[in-house]
């Protein structure tokens, strides 16, 4: 028994040696290795024959668990990209909206825009996830924090806080990821980004909608690749944000027409009380 023993124990040693040497090689080199490592051992064979199922049985699992260990495969490299948004934003004028404050709510949509995995669609109705590139922060975090970081270059409000504020705010911005995602063509011969997101801006003191406006934007994938597909996601919301903070200009212009309207009434009617008197003078 103790020469079995003496027997299986090299013959472990032999094969750690071989799984350790051979972790670099193909899982068909590394499984061929432990096959030659199980039978370099002299009088292994004999020496089976000679002792009980026990050593058979000891043998065998340890054989298959080195074995594969040996024959599991690594994991391919995951590339991983974000949204690179490094549009600069124009100073505003002043504006009714220089007073206010205004926070950014979480992006929200589609569960499939708060997940690392990179999702495309093949014609019509095929939807997958690339096996080997995955975004470094999800679409809804990163739309969220480029919108927040944007608006407040454009210094349009008081201020402009995060969704994490604990802070009061006159004014909120929510923002509603309905697509953002990468479509191949039937054939695969060429692909596009659609993205498009719903902005609505919510009076705190009433909770009601001031404004609400989608924006709709496709690009030209450069190439039908994950890589072309975050370069044309990147190009569509960067226009995003622009037509984001030009519409919210254009709600500051509207407002500020409508709080000089009665003024502008009155210096009409005043017009028009001179004209008359100028008139019956004249008459």
């Amino acid at each position: 028994m103790k020469n079995s023993l003496k027997v299986l124990y090299v013959t472990c040693i032999g094969l750690f040696n071989a799984i350790k040497l051979s972790s670099s090689l193909e899982p068909v080199l590394q499984c061929r290795l432990l096959q030659l490592s199980c039978h370099s051992q002299p009088g292994l064979k004999s020496g089976f024959q000679k002792n009980n199922i026990l050593f058979l049985n000891l043998m065998a699992l340890t054989g298959l668990l080195f074995l594969l260990a040996g024959c599991s495969s690594p994991k391919p490299a995951m590339n991983e990209y974000t949204l690179g948004l490094h549009v600069k934003a124009k100073k505003a004028q002043k504006t009714p909206y220089s007073e206010k404050t205004l926070k950014v709510d979480q992006a929200y949509g589609n569960t499939l825009f708060q997940s690392l995995k990179m999702y495309y669609v093949e014609g019509a109705y095929q939807q997958y996830a690339y096996a080997q590139s995955q975004w470094t922060q999800s679409p809804s975090a990163k739309i969220t924090q480029s919108m927040t970081e944007y608006l407040r270059q454009m210094q349009l409000f008081k201020s402009v806080q995060s969704f994490h504020s604990k802070s009061e705010t006159d004014m909120r911005l929510e923002i509603n990821i309905e697509d953002f995602m990468q479509y191949f063509d039937a054939n695969e011969e060429n692909s596009h980004v659609h993205v498009r997101i719903t902005c609505n801006l919510i009076d705190e003191a009433t909770h009601k909608a001031v404004a609400t406006k989608t924006f709709d934007v496709n690009v030209q994938a450069k190439s039908n690749d994950a890589f072309g597909g975050v370069a044309a996601l990147n190009d569509a919301m960067s226009e995003i944000l622009k037509e984001c903070g030009l519409w919210l200009q254009e709600m500051n212009a509207i407002k500020l027409s409508s709080s000089l309207e009665p003024v502008l009434q009155c210096r009409l009617l005043q017009h028009s009380y001179h004209f008359m008197t100028l008139r019956r003078s004249m008459s």
